[in-house]
């Protein structure tokens, strides 16, 4: 999402605001306000926490969505540390966090940053889990060469969905190359 679109929609959303609101006699809402909401009084303390918690929650999207913005821009530039530092910052504000720490991963394993890279592959899994995004991220690794994190992975796969027959055959299947039949029989 762009600034242009984002702004867009926001209009969109103000003016559709607006028009529902004339149409439910908005006037009434009006006189509600002026005349019975003024006799409404809170105690300031929570004033102070309803308007303190509306700016923490303002700040922090605000923040959220220039951090999006900076790691979409470092990426087009193919700046891997900016998009690394920035995404770190906002992992969890994009629509799909499952996705955005697989994309920080891929960034981190291009840096050869590989226990980060390692850790942020194994948070998407468990935010969602799909067996066929497991296996690109072993192809991945595998394709980068870090056999140790491979490894890793693999583990962690196991260890963790042990019941998924695809890791296994992937952990005979490297077992076999490797020449370790006694170890890959049992499997």
């Amino acid at each position: 999402m762009n600034d242009a679109s984002s702004t867009v929609k926001g209009l969109g959303v103000l003016t559709v605001f607006i028009l529902t609101a004339k149409l439910l006699d908005y006037q009434k809402g009006l006189e509600f306000i002026s005349a019975k909401a003024r006799n409404y009084n809170l105690p300031t303390v929570i004033t102070i926490l309803v308007a303190g918690g509306a700016l923490f929650l303002g700040g922090r999207e605000i923040y959220g969505s220039m951090m999006i913005h900076k790691a979409k821009s470092a990426i087009v530039k193919q700046n891997y540390p900016e998009y690394i530092s920035a995404m770190v910052s906002c992992a969890d504000f994009v629509p799909n966090p499952a996705g955005a720490y697989y994309d920080l991963a891929n960034a981190q394993l291009l840096q050869k940053d590989t226990e980060e890279a390692l850790k942020n592959y194994q948070k998407s899994l468990q935010l969602s889990f799909k067996e066929e995004a497991a296996e690109v991220i072993l192809q991945r690794i595998e394709d980068s060469g870090e056999a140790a994190t491979w490894q890793k992975m693999l583990d962690y796969l196991l260890s963790n969905y042990p019941e998924n027959t695809s890791f296994k055959m992937i952990k005979a299947k490297k077992l076999i190359l490797d020449k370790q039949l006694e170890a890959a029989e049992p499997i």
